[in-house]
């Protein structure tokens, strides 16, 4: 394996897979004004380089874009084609599941498949780097597998329990611990949005999110307390989140990369960054904010997957976005599915994350399922 914290594997599969099915391929509908906006933007992003530009960086962004487009592609084909493969995603879940005890067992073992950085204290990572990368993987999975379930909660209810447990139990990811309450508040205001409840409803749901948070806080404080769960004490002992960003170093360095990658897309006039101008944008922004970011350093690595986008592709990348976003739009479920992934892309989830292209193609593939457009025979047909 590859010791760095993304793999090719996945973007040379989909790529293959596109290849060989090249005479049959289904293009949706908006995927050539996203192509078209997205060039623009890679073009100008590398002109920004300069006389001297950073090969590693430009290669390592074009292929983090070039490799969504493949799985975007190839997932949305597959699944018009063949349906989803719910059997592989069940099977992928149990393995990360034995991947975690194994790491208990033989925590070397586990090393083999990815540079492993946790503590004591911190969650397990089975095959990801990080306890957060564990949690974000089920995280994204399970909603892939909501999605093409048709939000079944009487099918997909193992894999809700099995998401849930992996988050605060077993990975202990404060970030995805965020992730999954925040589906709870939009699913929430998408079902008061659609039915209008009654206050036995209301006052049961409250009841439930209590007992929900109380559990959660008793396991915490019985295993030695999650990362959460600490966070959670920070804040109602201080009452200010502006207080718990600017102590956590973890959280500052994070909010640093969303707040800074906006800024500078706003401080180039919407225009591309390019790929190796975020460090000195870091340095120029530090000073401006008082020293209330203090933990990050300088880096081209921006850890945002919207920052990436309107940072490095500037107003280009930012269209290309609408675009996509708009393409996956086709009634009041899917413009809160939107609202909420939007607000979850803000946060650290890699641009090389094959999921979240893999949640998107879900998204068009349903759009298409519905609608039932079906093209006669053309070697390249638009859904």
């Amino acid at each position: 394996m590859l010791d760095t914290d993304s793999q090719p594997w996945f973007a040379f599969a989909f790529m293959a897979y596109i290849f060989s099915i090249s005479r049959s391929i289904r293009v949706p509908r908006f995927f050539g004004g996203i192509l078209f906006f997205w060039f623009l933007g890679l073009f100008f992003a590398i002109l920004e380089g300069g006389a001297s530009p950073s090969v590693v960086g430009i290669s390592r962004g074009v292929f983090n874009y070039l490799a969504f487009f493949f799985v975007f592609l190839g997932f949305y084909n597959f699944i018009l084609r063949w349906s989803f493969p719910e059997k592989i995603f069940l099977y992928s879940f149990v393995a990360w599941i034995l991947g975690a005890l194994i790491e208990v067992l033989y925590p070397e073992f586990i090393s083999f498949f990815a540079p492993i950085r946790t503590s004591e204290g911190r969650g397990l990572t089975s095959f990801a780097p990080e306890p957060t990368f564990f949690a974000m993987f089920m995280f994204f999975a399970g909603w892939i597998y909501l999605v093409n379930s048709k939000y079944n909660l009487k099918k997909s209810k193992f894999v809700i329990v099995l998401v849930g447990v992996v988050v605060f139990a077993v990975a202990k990811s404060a970030m995805i611990s965020v992730f999954v309450i925040l589906s709870l508040l939009f699913f929430l205001m998408f079902r008061l949005s659609t039915i209008s409840p009654k206050p036995i409803d209301v006052f049961w749901a409250f009841v439930i999110g209590v007992v929900a948070f109380s559990v959660y806080f008793l396991v915490g404080s019985m295993t030695g307390g999650a990362r959460a769960l600490i966070l959670a004490k920070e804040l109602l002992l201080n009452g200010s989140v502006f207080h718990l960003f600017y102590t956590d170093p973890s959280l500052n360095h994070r909010l640093e990369h969303v707040v800074f990658s906006i800024h500078g897309f706003v401080s180039n006039n919407f225009w591309p960054g390019g790929f190796s101008s975020f460090s000195d944008m870091h340095e120029e922004l530090v000073p401006l904010y008082d020293g209330f970011f203090w933990e990050g350093e300088k880096t081209n690595k921006i850890m945002s997957w919207i920052g990436d986008w309107v940072y490095q592709l500037g107003f280009f990348g930012m269209v290309s976005l609408l675009i996509l976003v708009a393409g996956s739009l086709s009634g009041k479920r899917s413009f809160f599915e939107m609202l909420f992934l939007i607000t979850l892309l803000f946060s650290a989830v890699p641009v090389s994350s094959p999921l979240v292209a893999m949640l998107f193609a879900s998204f068009y593939a349903r759009k298409a399922l519905n609608t039932r457009v079906r093209s006669p025979t053309p070697s390249v047909m638009q859904d």
